[in-house]
């Protein structure tokens, strides 16, 4: 039993106390001292700020012999009694160095910190504990590393505010935030922390309102304590690499506002048990890619939704038809996903809508009429659909209009003329319908791009279209002659294709006038007269196609100045001589059938199907007067010759068998690209055997050959890429060889393996490069094994190297830059940088030929960025690095050389994805282009974050 309290009377307490103040009369001065520390003591504590970050100018007025200092200094607050200092915000002054820790917390009256958007380094201050008053803290977007201690929970029970975002903190989330329980908002997103969980200990932070965790390594299933956040209205876990399926009990959480999930790993379908979350304005679950079943029909009542994002995932079903009935929807995306019937007959009519994005589904039906009753509609892309009907009136009319892309559908009628009238239309793309009418004579002003392919419009060319950059209109019906004004009309204009149509006439001079035209198809019409001579004063022209036209006289030799990757002017009525700066391998094709051409080039067949002019006229008898005997004097020679000829191949070829050679027909034809090779066939072909094997892959062999330079006499080395099939080639390795050989061949760049020539054979072809001592740079991408052919000692002892890290390969980006210095450089350098992000080979684009037309498809077409990055470096935490360089890869391989940036544009922009890629600071996030949808990014202004 434990003794009885002893209770002491009143007095005898007052005693007590009285002598406890005798005998320790420090401790009430200390307490006073403390909580009434002078204002000049604050004021050196800034002083000692100032002086720890160099004295920086924006600190200038803080100057101790101001009449009021401290508190009548820039972004210094003071409370209104003591002069204490309560708030110090210096976001955005552009101070650097290491945090003064020590200094800033020494002002223990402060309440509110923000330093945010500055370039601080060092730890996470510790120091701040000791501000015990402390409710606002901001230290986002600077440098700082380190782990976050296990007691950042000591930053005291008054905090209510803590932005962490975009630092470099690493380690593990401590689960000491979860002590913070006054906590309402934690931005913790775009740190580099370990793979892990939110720790269980959050499930306390009940008083939470905002909840930025983005691209946090967040791994393993949706975190549960985040279901007993009852107070959120933002949630943000985007951009990390969670599983699972999205709780039910999400769609409970009766405050939230906005939900940002997207660019994880969530799976299945989206399961609304009871929807206590009605005043969600803002859902994004995009880039999940395999979230699937059918739109929750509950979405549909909710009244505040302005944004609705479900692209690039795998739904399916229709999509709920009080979709359309929102009142304050303004963004609706769900590109690359399954759904199927048509668009709600209502979207548009009830809000002000501004987007809607719905390329790549399984949609039919017609396009809704009163998309733009609000007046505020502005971009519609349905690509690669099933839409049929026709381009609605309404539509046609929106003033608002910027972007129309209705690609690959079913479309049919007139187009609407009050389309064409539209002031800020930009981007209308119609290609492959049935659609018709025809075009005014003037085209909006802001218009930029207009490919409408494979169509039935009809009529006249527009003579004027100020800002078109783009016109494709190959495969229609237009007729009549070119305008002559056209090069006056269309200054801006990079494509320029009108093939396939029934235009006639002269190619009007003024289309020399087109300083910026880089391709121009005019072929498959009914154009007259001569080619125009000065065709070959446009300064960058590289793709140049008049065949199969009714063109007549001569080729001018001006065009030899044009510095053509593609030339065509076959199927004509053209005569005379072939340029000598023409009648090069490169343009092999480029004259086929017309008869009245020929070529003073000696040999036979750089120019396929044209004569020599030293042969003279191909119009003889049959005899060509030759007598008979003659004639029989030559059969009766050839037979001799025919039967040594058998003989001697009956010996080669039992040589030959005794060596896999790569074939057994001699009908090679080389084609290079280089001058003065400095050798043949010959030895090439004879060194494709079993012991000069350095590599295999899935279309053929890579060989070392060895040779003797016939020009200078020393010895030499090549690597030769075999493209073999069993029989004839199929149609996906011929693209594959002719990708390689059309770009590689044009290529010149220092550090990309240069293509010397190709070879075609009757049933394999060859790409012959120079040989690489230290291998290719698909090798360290991909970490193949080093495998030495026919070796086996070698390949006893093949070992397999590691991937490329994210951040190797960036240094190899950054120090290619320092030998890139031509404009024509920019495009193999994309390559290179395609191939860093990707981990493909330069000719790995399947259908699209090479991998810089398939990444300009896949990212023209919406497709997901991340889905074609490579996979060992795609959730190592720097995704925004990743896209930055594969998106500038895509720019540099543009088809337009006008169009690509220049090399000291790309290098700032490397050095600066660098800077991000080692710091993780100041991640920008991309604003929403609707005017143009290759500017389009993934989502809009994400959750508008703003505090």
């Amino acid at each position: 039993m434990a003794p009885p309290r002893r209770a002491y009377p009143p007095c005898a307490r007052s005693y007590f106390l009285l002598l406890l103040l005798a005998l320790h009369p420090c401790c009430l001065v200390r307490r006073a001292a403390a909580q009434s520390q002078p204002a000049d003591d604050d004021a050196q504590l800034l002083l000692r700020i100032k002086s720890a970050w160099g004295n920086p100018p924006a600190l200038a007025t803080w100057d101790a012999s101001s009449a009021r200092a401290p508190c009548d200094w820039t972004f210094v607050g003071c409370d209104g009694t003591a002069g204490r200092v309560t708030n110090l915000t210096l976001a955005s002054a552009g101070v650097a160095g290491p945090f003064p820790a020590e200094a800033v917390g020494g002002l223990s009256a402060l309440t509110h910190l923000d330093v945010s958007n500055n370039s601080i380094s060092g730890a996470f201050p510790t120091a701040l504990y000791r501000c015990a008053s402390l409710q606002y803290l901001d230290l986002s977007q600077n440098n700082l590393t380190g782990e976050l201690p296990a007691d950042i929970g000591s930053l005291g029970k008054n905090l209510t505010t803590l932005y962490l975002y975009s630092n470099g903190f690493n380690g593990s989330i401590p689960a000491g935030l979860g002590a913070l329980t006054r906590l309402q908002t934690m931005w913790i997103a775009s740190n580099p922390f370990l793979p892990g969980v939110l720790p269980a200990s959050f499930k306390n932070l009940t008083n939470l309102v905002s909840l930025w965790a983005a691209q946090c390594n967040l791994v393993g299933d949706f975190p549960s304590s985040v279901l007993e956040m009852e107070e959120l209205e933002l949630l943000d876990l985007s951009n990390n690499m969670l599983t699972g399926s999205i709780p039910a009990g999400v769609w409970n959480l009766k405050n939230l506002q906005q939900l940002f999930l997207y660019s994880n790993n969530l799976t299945a379908d989206v399961v609304v048990n009871d929807l206590a979350a009605t005043n969600l304005n803002y859902i994004d679950l995009s880039e999940n890619y395999k979230l699937t079943g059918a739109i929750p029909e509950v979405f549909g009542t909710l009244k505040n939704l302005t944004h609705l994002y479900l692209f690039s995932n795998n739904f399916s079903g229709e999509i709920p038809t009080s979709i359309g009935q929102l009142p304050s929807l303004s963004t609706f995306r769900f590109a690359n996903n399954r759904f199927t019937g048509t668009l709600p007959p209502d979207l548009g009519k009830y809000s002000g809508l501004t987007i809607v994005e719905a390329d790549y589904n399984e949609l039919t039906g017609a396009i809704p009429e009163e998309l733009c009753a609000g007046g505020q509609f502005r971009y519609l892309t349905a690509m690669s659909n099933q839409l049929n009907s026709s381009i609605p009136a309404g539509l046609a009319n929106c003033t608002a209009l910027k972007t129309l892309a209705l690609d690959n559908n079913q479309l049919s009628g007139d187009v609407p003329e009050a389309l064409w009238t539209a002031p800020k239309l930009n981007y209308v793309t119609l290609r492959s319908n049935q659609l018709s009418g025809s075009l005014p004579v003037t085209m909006p002003s802001n218009l930029e791009t207009l490919a409408m392919e494979n169509n039935k419009f009809r009529g006249s060319i527009p003579a004027t279209a100020v800002a078109l950059r783009k016109f494709t209109a190959e495969n229609n019906q237009f007729s009549g002659p070119i305008p002559a004004s056209i090069g006056d009309g269309m200054p801006q204009l990079l494509t320029l294709d009108l093939s396939g149509n029934q235009l006639s006439g002269d190619i009007p001079r003024s289309v020399t006038k087109l300083s910026q035209l880089t391709q121009m198809n005019m072929s498959r019409n009914q154009l007259t007269g001569e080619i125009p001579a000065e065709l070959g004063a446009m300064p960058v022209l590289s793709v140049l196609d008049l065949s199969s036209n009714e063109l007549s006289g001569a080729i001018p030799p001006a065009l030899g100045k044009l510095q053509l990757t593609s030339l065509n002017l076959s199927s004509n009525q053209l005569s005379g001589q072939v340029p000598a700066a023409l009648a090069i391998a490169a343009y092999d094709s480029s004259f086929l059938d017309n008869p009245g051409l020929c070529t003073a080039v000696a040999g036979p067949g750089y120019l396929a199907g044209v004569r020599s002019c030293a042969a003279g006229s191909q119009d003889g008898g049959p005899s060509g007067g030759v007598s008979h005997a003659l004639r029989t004097g030559l059969l009766v020679a050839g037979a001799a010759l025919l039967l040594i000829a058998a003989a001697f191949a009956f010996f080669v070829v039992r040589d030959i068998r005794k060596r896999p050679l790569v074939a057994e027909r001699g009908d090679w034809k080389m084609t290079p690209f280089v001058v003065d090779l400095g050798f043949g066939e010959e030895p090439i072909l004879r060194g494709l055997t079993e012991d000069n094997i350095i590599g295999r892959g899935g279309s053929g062999r890579v060989y070392r050959v060895t040779y003797t330079n016939r020009l200078n006499g020393s010895a030499g080395a090549v690597a030769v890429k075999q493209i073999r099939t069993a029989g004839k080639l199929d149609g996906k390795l011929e693209r594959e060889f002719e990708s390689e050989a059309g770009i590689l061949g044009n290529v010149r760049h220092n550090n990309i393996v240069r293509l010397l020539c190709c070879l075609s054979g009757a049933e394999s072809k060859l790409l012959v490069y120079d040989y690489m001592d230290n291998g290719s740079l698909d090798k360290w991408l991909h970490g193949d094994a080093l495998d030495a052919g026919g070796h086996p000692m070698a390949r006893a002892r093949s070992v397999r190297r590691a991937p490329l890290d994210w951040l190797t390969r960036l240094k190899v980006a950054c120090a290619y830059t320092k030998k890139v210095n031509e404009k024509v450089d920019v495009y193999s350098f994309g390559v290179v940088l395609l191939e860093l992000t990707t981990g493909k080979e330069p000719n790995d684009g399947g259908e699209h030929g090479s991998l810089a037309g398939w990444a300009r498809h896949h990212y023209l077409s919406g497709g997901s960025i991340p889905d074609a990055t490579d996979k060992s470096i795609r959730y190592a935490g720097y995704s925004d690095e990743i896209e930055v360089v594969f998106r500038l890869g895509v720019l540099c391989t543009g088809e337009m050389p006008s169009s690509r940036p220049t090399m000291d544009d790309v290098l700032q922009i490397l050095l600066k994805c660098s800077e991000q890629t080692h710091e993780k600071s100041k991640t920008e996030r991309v604003p929403e282009y609707e005017e143009d949808p290759l500017l389009l990014p993934q989502r809009g202004l994400v959750h508008m974050h703003s505090k």
